[in-house]
């Protein structure tokens, strides 16, 4: 027994981890977006003329029980698309479904006010194309981030031109857990 205790602490270390990463996706808030890259529509969808399906995309954030104090952002490049708080009054999640981007731009308003400035909302134009961040937040008191979700996806005018780069966080979890296979793998074979 005193030969495999670093196979033993290996193996219970990946299993300590893989339930940690799953009780850590299974609670809480969270934030999905349905890709990573969606195509804008040349003109606003009216009747017959509905999007195909790489103009689409399906968003859902959830995760709060009701009495929550939620903060909702879309963040679309530099600006706020939605920028809000509340207390929830009815459990999540929440789904947006077969949202469409138009390729110009347009006049959206964009509340200011959690700069400080009484602005309020404003009229600024916004283009849908770029980088899209959406967060959400749950705050006990509000401004006490107790727990926090963030999603991402860019609206281009062709996805396949558009180059997808990992995420670090993904990255160094793979490869920590490759190696660790590896380590195990390679104690067995001595072993023998």
């Amino acid at each position: 027994m005193k030969r495999h205790w670093l196979r033993g602490v290996l193996l219970g270390v990946s299993l300590a981890l893989l339930l940690a990463g799953g009780v850590a996706m299974a609670a809480g808030v969270y934030v999905t977006a349905e890709k990573g890259c969606v195509e804008c529509v040349d003109i606003p969808p009216i009747g017959p003329s509905a999007p195909a399906e790489e103009n689409l995309i399906d968003i859902e954030w959830g995760g709060w029980a009701v009495g929550d104090y939620i903060c909702m952002r879309w963040k679309v490049g530099s600006f706020y698309f939605l920028n809000t708080c509340t207390t929830m009054t009815t459990p999540g999640p929440n789904k947006i479904m077969n949202i469409p981007f138009p390729c110009d731009m347009r006049k959206v308003p964009v509340d200011l006010s959690f700069l400080g400035d009484d602005l309020g909302p404003l009229a600024v134009p916004v283009s849908f194309l770029g980088e899209h961040k959406l967060s959400i937040t749950e705050e006990n008191p509000p401004g006490t981030v107790v727990d926090a979700a963030s999603a991402s996806f860019v609206v281009a005018e062709d996805c396949s031109e558009y180059e997808f780069v990992p995420e670090p966080g993904s990255m160094l979890l793979l490869g920590s857990g490759l190696m660790g296979l590896a380590g195990y793998a390679t104690l067995r074979l001595r072993s023998r």
